[in-house]
């Protein structure tokens, strides 16, 4: 398990609940205090946001799940990205065990499939931050206009949230996953024709798109 850090001291979980009976609690992993205390502030309530609004979309039924949001900070990385610190078996379709990201995974069974340890992870460089992302003040209403020379931040976090519950896999940018196993999203991928890019035929989103 990661070290959570703060100012000197080890950071107290931050916990956020919301709708269908799912909490968000956020830790930081940042050893070098790299992140000011605003900034800390401004990630919890723009991701506990960010993941309450991904839960106000999903059928979770009566399942009552508590979601561990660590942030570890990269000052190289120039970006944001965010990913599930592990995975759930789903099952087996094709010959292909399949496998479901953490955080969809314990939102579907109530099974935390890595126990204490953080379940959704998003890594951060503040300098980016800093520079060039704006952090809305009351992101539940959205009143605010975002400033023409920054990213919006909440639109950032629902982005990295996608890939936090599905979009992720082995199958890189070729669309051919590795032998014998394949993530929930890369079961509706279609390898490119002559080397061309893969594309995404769910049924859901080809019922609103058109299959490509």
């Amino acid at each position: 398990m990661s070290l959570f850090l703060a100012i000197g001291v080890s950071t107290l979980l931050a916990c956020s609940a919301g709708s269908q009976n799912i909490t968000f609690c956020v830790t930081f992993d940042d050893p070098h205090n790299d992140l000011p205390q605003q900034m800390r502030d401004d990630l919890e309530r723009i991701y506990t946001e960010a993941g309450h609004r991904w839960a106000a979309v999903m059928d979770l039924g009566s399942i009552s799940s508590s979601i561990e949001i660590e942030f570890r900070v990269n000052t190289m990385l120039n970006n944001v990205n965010g990913k599930s610190d592990t995975s759930g078996s789903f099952g087996v379709i094709g010959g292909r065990v399949v496998y479901e990201q953490g955080v969809a995974h314990e939102l579907r069974t109530g099974h935390d499939p890595n126990d204490g340890d953080p379940d959704a992870v998003f890594t951060v460089d503040p300098n980016y931050l800093i520079a060039d992302e704006w952090f809305d003040p009351d992101p539940a209403s959205r009143t605010s206009p975002v400033p023409a020379n920054r990213y919006d931040a909440l639109s950032t976090a629902l982005h990295e949230f996608g890939h936090v519950l599905v979009y992720n896999g082995s199958a890189k940018d070729i669309g051919i996953p590795l032998p014998g196993e394949w993530s929930v999203f890369e079961r509706w991928i279609e390898p490119g024709v002559g080397g061309g890019p893969p594309h995404f035929v769910g049924p859901a989103a080809t019922a609103v798109w058109g299959k490509p």
